[in-house]
């Protein structure tokens, strides 16, 4: 997969990663059953916080992906691609539904050699195509892309008066400058904090 852990995300997933990233995570690493448990699954190597009302769509989301992986099981298939060294010390891995991704493609890939069935996960263009749709759908003037998320996500936080260092890692910028990019936007000073008084009625 391209790119790193941090970046944009779609639907309200942490905003920290990359759509790649999301698109690759393995569903048994967690159970999807808590908040809490949700956040452990997306929160490796991004700060960014996980939206609650996502828990019970994504609790939704494991099961129907849990029941695919058992049809493909009982088809004789059901198994990820994993690295050569990884797939030797754990011969059982490729079949065990903890390492089968979370979202995976409708379908299934094929080793001609061994007849081996498989899913790799939904690639990143599937999203970008859904966000387009949604842009369209919504009748937006403006052209917004996935990317386009990220810096409404750092907009909405200062908006909301978080400091400048907060968006800074939960965007994953190594330098507060770029950051400040977003202060300009917004015509505010370097902390891009509200002052109390404009809360007053």
């Amino acid at each position: 997969m391209r790119g790193g852990t941090r970046g944009t995300s779609v639907g309200g997933f942490p905003i920290g990663r990359k759509r790649c990233s999301v698109c690759g995570i393995c569903s048994g690493t967690t159970g999807f059953t808590s908040t809490d448990d949700c956040r452990r699954l997306l929160h490796r190597g991004s700060p960014a916080e996980l939206p609650d009302v996502l828990v019970i769509s994504l609790s939704r989301h494991r099961e129907t992906v849990r029941s695919i992986h058992a049809a493909d099981l009982s088809a004789g298939h059901g198994r990820v691609v994993l690295p050569d060294a990884l797939a030797r010390k754990y011969p059982g891995a490729p079949t065990d539904w903890r390492w089968q991704v979370a979202f995976p493609q409708q379908r299934r890939w094929r080793n001609e050699e061994t007849g081996e069935e498989g899913r790799h996960h939904v690639h990143e263009t599937v999203i970008e195509r859904a966000v387009k749709q949604a842009v369209t759908a919504a009748g937006l003037s403006k052209r917004a892309i996935c990317h386009t998320l990220r810096h409404s996500f750092a907009i909405h936080l200062l908006m909301a008066g978080y400091d400048i260092r907060t968006v800074q890692e939960l965007l994953g910028h190594k330098d507060v400058s770029t950051t400040m990019i977003y202060t300009h936007v917004l015509n505010r000073g370097g902390m891009a904090v509200r002052s109390p008084a404009d809360a007053l009625g």
